[in-house]
């Protein structure tokens, strides 16, 4: 008679599933699917999640401690942000084992649309309203727009944040926010199904096809925060 000796097969999933993801310096840094980790791929091999030879261009992988799915990401500066609903996470670092993550629990982002990058300053929305992060700073920038918002989709043209912004009663707006003289201008109720830029051009996907953005004449409703200097209020 001839024996045989059940044998044991492993299958292991080498590679995370990413949900968001973008470059940062020669890695990939990406959101795991579950929302619990966040992850990058060996320095200069952008397919190499799982290298672990404990040298500094290795792959690297952290568990966040927080719940909730991942909502979106942006790169500024050498900084990877990675949001939640109600969560900011900050990766930063030079290489594999002194990658270090900071969390804000005082903000996130509800729609990873909204997210963009202008001059180290990223724009998103929050659960109470646009938010900006600067080098570890976050302001809300939208209080004089007096309407929350509950969904947008963001573009960036000549250093302004373009956005269309939909409420809680399904209404949408186009807004252009001005970083250098803080004004939020109204464009008009526009809805947009998608934002994408073609040189130094913002194009909209429209239902009916696609449209480059230009601002419309005439008047507009417009609002202004100022800076407070020396108990002083100035433009």
């Amino acid at each position: 008679n001839t024996s045989t000796k059940p044998s044991t097969i492993t299958v292991r999933k080498l590679n995370p599933q990413i949900c968001y993801g973008a470059g940062m310096g020669s890695r990939i840094f990406g959101l795991d699917d579950t929302g619990n980790m966040i992850a990058c791929t060996a320095d200069g091999d952008l397919k190499q999640w799982e290298r672990y030879e404990g040298i500094s261009s290795d792959s690297w992988a952290s568990p966040v401690g927080t719940t909730g799915a991942w909502t979106g990401c942006a790169v500024v500066g050498n900084s990877f942000l990675a949001f939640k609903k109600s969560a900011l996470h900050v990766v930063q670092g030079n290489y594999a084992t002194n990658y270090q993550i900071t969390k804000n629990l005082n903000t996130g982002c509800i729609d990873s649309h909204s997210i963009a990058v202008i001059d180290d300053t990223v724009y998103y929305l929050s659960s109470v309203g646009f938010c900006t992060y600067y080098y570890g700073q976050v302001e809300e920038i939208s209080s004089p727009l007096a309407r929350r918002y509950v969904s947008a989709k963001a573009g960036v043209k000549d250093g302004r944040y373009h956005v269309v912004a939909t409420d809680e009663e399904g209404s949408s707006e186009y807004l252009i926010y001005d970083p250098r003289l803080r004004i939020w201008l109204r464009e008009g109720e526009r809805s947009f199904l998608w934002f994408y830029t073609m040189g130094m051009r913002l194009m909209a996907v429209t239902g009916a096809g696609v449209q480059e953005l230009e601002c419309t004449g005439g008047k507009k409703a417009w609002s202004i925060r100022t800076q407070r200097i020396n108990d002083r209020a100035f433009v």
